[in-house]
């Protein structure tokens, strides 16, 4: 989500779902609610036939992983503004390399 452009950076995105998460705390109902629609779409799918058993899925994500080129990890970097900049309390920009993750 961060790389399509609707979050700045990975921490706002982190911040979003933990309030989210938050706020489903509130309303154990609603949390209960969309649970249960998770599990009727999966009995859903399970009865069209979209299911794989595990051995069978496994096998194919391993062959999938084989031929998987991996594309480098974005690493964030944060850029320090100005001393002299017009908004002493804004937060300091971010800015996005492609660049080959070291772990």
């Amino acid at each position: 989500m961060v790389e399509r452009g609707e979050f700045v950076d990975p921490s706002e995105a982190i911040h979003v779902f933990l309030g989210i998460a938050k706020d489903l705390q509130k309303h154990p109902d609603i949390k209960l609610d969309l649970l249960r629609k998770q599990l009727d779409e999966g009995i859903a799918q399970l009865d069209r036939g979209e299911a794989t058993d595990g051995p069978a899925f496994m096998k194919e994500l391993k062959e999938r992983m084989k031929n998987h080129v991996r594309t480098p990890a974005a690493v964030w970097k944060k850029i320090e503004q100005p001393k002299n900049h017009k908004n002493r309390n804004s937060l300091p920009a971010i800015v996005r390399e492609i660049t080959p993750c070291p772990y």
